[in-house]
This record gives structure tokens, C-alpha cells and sequence, in this order.
């Protein structure tokens, strides 16, 4: 327990989907440490509980509440079953190990071995029990547990499980006593976690004030649910107190922290209206950090990546587009505005001392960068002499050219994620996303602009949005696989269509053709639908293909033989979704993974 005068506020990570990056808190971490006020902490849960999951301590966990006979029972259907936990836990830490190496990073056989002994654990330890399901990307899942439903999530971590367990042992070196946890989510799943988490560390410290400080990320968020969630009263019978707007988030932090410190603390749901009358007292630092005259973001944390990858913003804007019908993630940001000069400006201060910190690997994760911010933002980079390696997101526009692309490539950027969807015009309108300057060969031109300039894109594609058909699913696909011809280690995602909260098909369903909606709690992190019935044959058989679909897709483009591999998946996955792709290709290694397809057979592991 560490003993301190000075309060210590905890900024911790929950356990969640396998950690590659260092996700920015935001400004309110700098006005705090600046401040002074108190000792800061940032602890990964997330990164201790993957060390726990691939050791042997998960076998005494999954074990800890049976009996002697019954445990021995276990042990000898495990057995039977051929599952060899032992040793794939210990194949598995040295996996963790060896993703901390920058060698295994240039080498396409260490890294799929790698890849395949932490995905073959991680089978073993799902097939020998049954209270958790845990993969890469979401983390550990409950089998059958209604993660749309506040009080099934509260009553859930309330219980006594093995999930609890668990994150009981990645909690083990917080450093307590803590005045202030500030808590995040980026899923249903680690909300959960994070619940648990909370509920853990109040048993060991009772007087702490945990805060969920945000809770939105990629398309998850509890925004529109707000309202429901204040009626319903679990989550803040939990957390004392609730940040309900991402854009009131680096005001509220240092008021709620400075409060719970004095003794007065604020609870429950809060907004930044709460304390326009309540107090003319500003937080010390906070305007100074705003304006990023002294930034100090936070340094990095343990994650599997050999070197810091940092997840952050160039702005606090939403997407200058702001149309797209399917999109969620608008909704967590206030300001739909192109960001200013002076605002890339500022952002390129804290960028610049983030630099300092550690990080040289940025992903800017701003929903769409306009090529006028992207140009202005590369030029500032030159002008800085800074030694950066970047990925951002860009709607694809006309003008992203040649010249743009160059410009960006000498700033550092490394990669582009496009968000195509459709390569149909007519569902392009459905979306909202269709620009008469961006036909098939525009749109060719770009992406063969980007990999003549050297730098890497990323495409994103909709399966099953509402009136959408296979033929047209399927010119999409032949149109990736087409332009990516011939580029080894491009990247790219099918995603099937998902009905989100706060997106303009929600809003007016029966415009597209949806017939009901369906929801199975108070916080749906996407509702389920019914199409009508005109609809209804073309949406299925756009839905049964999706799997040939991607298969063809991997099939094209060279990652057939990998994926097919026993246990390969993982590598790929991580490569595809996670900071290992941006390590790989920020150090021109990006098409390595590919083109060492067949170096690595997918022996078992452990062999």
C-alpha cells in the first residue's frame, strides 16, 4: 500500500480486448499533473489481467472454487479432451514476452508463432471451462449475459466468478490508497470489467471516488442512453459519479477530482451545466492545458508492442462530413467544424511532448481528417523537423492526390484507413456518403496514389446495410481486391451492417425499409431490426455470404494460406486490428506478414 500525503488519483484501464496502444485520457490528465494537486497513476488492468490469463495462475483460478475431487475430475476430462493447459500457459507467457521484442516484429515466422501460441491458449483455456469466452478483440465475454441491461451487468459483477477472480489478481499492484479513480470503457465488455474492477478496489478502500470518465469509443457509447440509465440507477449505485458528455470530459475531471479531495465530493450523473451556477472556482491548470502551452499527456503504460504506439486526436471535432446514416460515432463529439490551424497547431504541442515521453508511433483515430487539415498538419510537421510515424482516417475525397500523399508520406504518415463501404453509387446514396467526383476510377486513382507515395491504406466496406444486394456486395469486394492488386500486406474489413444508437437509420427506420426494431435493454450497444418484406430475401443472402465473401477477400490478396493455418487467425488478426500493424508498417515492414506467408506452417503449439 503506498502512504502518501498528497492524494493519488488512479487513471485505470480495465481488462478488455488484448493491449496494443496507449489510448489519450484527454487534456484533463495534463491540467492534473501539472496541477500539482495530485500524485498521478495510470494502471493497465487490462495489460496485468492478459499476463494472468497466459499463465498458470488461470488453471488455480478456473479450479479455486471446487473441490479436491472435483478437481482432480476436471483435470482428468482435461486430459481426456487433449487439453494440455500447462504447457500452452507457458507457451503463451513467452508469446507475451516475445511481442515485447522489436525482433519478432521482423520476422514473419517468430510472429506468427507468436500469434498462434497466444490463439491456441486462449482455445484451450474457452474449451476448459465454461464461465468465460475470451478472444483478442472484445476481451473476456460471459456466455449468455445481457450486456444491453444495466442491472444484468451490475447484479453479474456483484457475483463471485471467475471473471472476478480474475481481475481480483490484475488489481493487485494498484497503488492504494486512492482519493480519485478515474475509470474508462471502451465496450459493453470492459464496462463490466470495469464495474467489477470498481466494486474490488472500494473492498480494499472504501473511501475512494471511482468516476466513469468516459465512456466512448469506436462505435461504442452510453450517450443516448443517458436518460434511461439515470431512471434505472445501477451504474452510479456503482461508480460515484458519471461523466455524461465526452465533450464536458476535460472540464469535469479536474472539478470532480479536486472535490472528491476536499471532502465535498459531487455524485451521480454530471454535466457541465451542473456547475455553471454552482461555483466561479476554475480548476489551476485546466485553461492552460486547453491551450496546450505546457502539455503533459500521460507516459506509456505495459502493453504487447515493442515500442509505445499512442491512440489520440489531432482534434476534438467530430467528422467534417457529419452525414453518413450508419455512422454512431458523431454522436460522442459536440462540434462538427474542419479544426482550425491553430487548433492542429496546439494538438501538434502535445503530439510533440508526447514525443518526448517515448511515443514515436501515433494512430490520430479523428473520424475523418479533410485533406486540408491533413495537409496543414504534415506541413507543421516539416516545418517542426519532428520524426514522426502516423495513421489517420480520411474520407476519400478528389483532392486527395499525388502531391498530398507525397506531402504526408515525408511528415511521417505511414497509413490511410478509407472508409469505402460501397463502390455502388446507389448505396453510396443510402448512406449519405456518394460524391459525384469519386467514381470507380477516381477512386482507384487515390489508392494507387497513396501506395506510389509509399504509404499504406486500410479499407474499410458495409455487408448488409438495408437494401443493399449480393451483386453489389460483391462488386465491392472485386473492386478492393482489384486495387489492392499486387500489394502485399493491405488491409482491409468487411463489416456486416450493425444498427447503432444515435445514427440517422435509427432515427427514421422506415425510411430504410426497416419494419421493427428491437431492443433488449436500456444500453444496446447496437439493436437488433426487421426488414420489410420486399427487403428481406436480398438482405439474408447478403448476410449467408459475408463468410465467402471475406474468404475471397483473404483468398486475393495473398492471406489464404495463413488464415488457414491452425491457431494463424490470431496473427493476422492482430496485425489487420491492432498496434502490431502500426509497428509493422511505420517500420516499412507492413507487407513482411504477408509475404512470409508460407515461412510459418501453423505447427501446433508447443511442439
Amino acid at each position: 500500500m503506498l502512504a502518501t500525503s498528497t492524494p493519488c488519483l488512479v487513471l485505470l484501464q480495465p481488462p478488455g480486448r488484448f493491449p496494443t496502444v496507449n489510448r489519450d485520457p484527454g487534456l484533463w490528465w495534463d491540467a492534473l499533473a501539472r496541477g500539482g494537486r495530485y500524485k498521478m497513476r495510470l494502471y493497465s488492468a487490462n495489460s496485468e489481467w492478459w499476463r494472468e490469463i497466459c499463465s498458470e495462475n488461470v488453471i488455480r483460478e478456473i479450479l479455486e472454487p471446487k473441490t479436491w475431487s472435483q478437481a482432480l475430475r476436471a483435470r482428468v476430462e482435461w486430459r481426456s479432451r487433449g487439453l494440455q493447459l500447462m504447457g500452452a500457459a507457458r507457451n503463451a507467457a513467452a508469446a507475451l514476452t516475445a511481442l515485447e521484442r522489436p525482433a519478432t516484429f521482423s520476422d514473419s515466422a517468430s510472429y506468427c508463432k507468436a500469434g498462434t501460441a497466444l490463439q491456441h491458449h486462449i482455445a484451450q483455456v474457452n474449451e476448459s471451462q465454461r464461465d468465460l469466452l475470451i478472444n483478442l478483440d472484445q476481451g473476456p465475454v460471459v456466455p449468455g449475459l445481457n450486456y444491453a441491461d444495466s442491472e444484468a451487468l451490475a447484479a453479474y459483477a456483484r457475483r463471485a466468478t471467475l471473471l472476478h477472480r480474475l481481475i481480483r489478481r490484475s488489481l493487485a499492484a494498484v497503488p492504494l490508497p486512492v482519493r480519485f479513480l478515474a475509470v474508462t470503457a471502451s465496450s459493453p465488455f470492459d464496462l463490466l470489467t470495469a464495474m467489477i474492477s470498481v466494486l474490488e478496489l472500494k473492498r480494499r478502500d472504501a473511501s475512494l471516488h471511482a468516476c466513469l470518465v468516459d465512456h466512448g469509443y469506436e462505435n461504442f457509447s452510453l450517450h443516448a442512453h443517458m436518460p434511461a440509465l439515470r431512471e434505472r440507477g445501477t451504474l452510479d449505485a456503482i461508480f460515484d459519479s458519471i461523466i455524461e458528455s465526452k465533450d464536458d470530459r476535460d472540464r469535469l475531471v479536474p472539478r470532480l477530482a479536486m472535490l472528491a479531495a476536499s471532502g465535498a465530493e459531487r455524485r451521480g450523473f454530471v454535466r457541465a451545466a451542473d456547475f455553471d451556477c454552482a461555483s466561479d472556482e476554475r480548476p489551476q491548470g485546466v485553461e492552460q492545458a486547453a491551450a496546450l502551452d505546457f502539455p503533459l499527456p500521460p507516459p506509456p503504460v505495459p502493453a504487447f508492442v515493442p515500442e509505445p504506439v499512442f491512440w489520440t486526436r489531432v482534434s476534438a471535432r467530430r467528422c467534417y462530413w457529419s452525414k453518413c446514416t450508419f455512422c454512431t460515432q458523431n454522436s460522442k463529439y459536440a462540434h462538427a467544424q474542419a479544426a482550425t490551424k491553430s487548433e492542429i497547431a496546439n494538438s501538434l504541442n502535445r503530439i510533440e511532448a508526447a514525443a518526448r515521453l517515448g511515443y514515436r508511433n501515433f494512430i490520430f483515430s479523428d473520424e475523418a481528417l479533410s485533406p486540408a487539415v491533413l495537409r496543414t498538419f504534415s506541413r507543421l510537421i516539416l516545418q517542426r523537423g519532428l520524426a514522426l510515424r502516423w495513421a489517420c482516417r480520411s474520407k476519400m475525397e478528389a483532392a486527395h492526390d499525388a502531391a498530398l500523399f507525397r506531402l504526408m508520406k515525408a511528415a511521417g504518415c505511414y497509413e490511410v484507413l478509407f472508409g469505402i463501404e460501397s463502390i455502388s453509387p446507389r448505396v453510396q446514396r443510402l448512406m449519405a456518403k456518394h460524391d459525384p467526383k469519386l467514381d470507380r476510377r477516381r477512386t482507384r486513382e487515390v489508392l494507387a496514389a497513396a501506395a506510389a507515395a509509399g504509404i499504406s491504406t486500410h479499407v474499410n466496406l458495409i455487408a448488409g446495410f438495408p437494401g443493399d444486394t449480393l451483386a453489389e456486395v460483391e462488386d465491392s469486394v472485386d473492386f478492393v481486391i482489384g486495387a489492392f492488386a499486387g500489394q502485399p500486406g493491405a488491409t482491409f474489413v468487411l463489416n456486416r451492417f450493425a444498427l447503432f444508437p444515435d445514427t440517422p437509420v435509427l432515427a427514421r427506420p422506415a425510411a430504410f425499409g426497416i419494419e421493427s426494431v428491437a431492443c433488449a435493454g436500456d444500453m444496446p450497444a447496437a439493436y437488433g431490426y426487421t426488414l420489410i418484406e420486399s427487403l428481406r430475401a436480398a438482405h439474408d443472402e447478403v448476410l449467408e455470404n459475408i463468410p465467402r465473401l471475406q474468404r475471397k477477400l483473404y483468398r486475393a490478396l495473398g492471406w489464404e494460406a495463413l488464415a488457414a493455418a491452425p491457431h494463424t487467425q490470431a496473427a493476422i488478426d492482430l496485425y489487420f486490428n491492432s498496434g502490431h500493424g502500426a509497428i509493422m508498417k511505420a517500420n516499412g515492414a507492413g507487407a513482411l506478414l504477408n509475404a512470409g506467408r508460407t515461412v510459418y506452417s501453423g505447427a501446433a503449439a508447443g511442439s
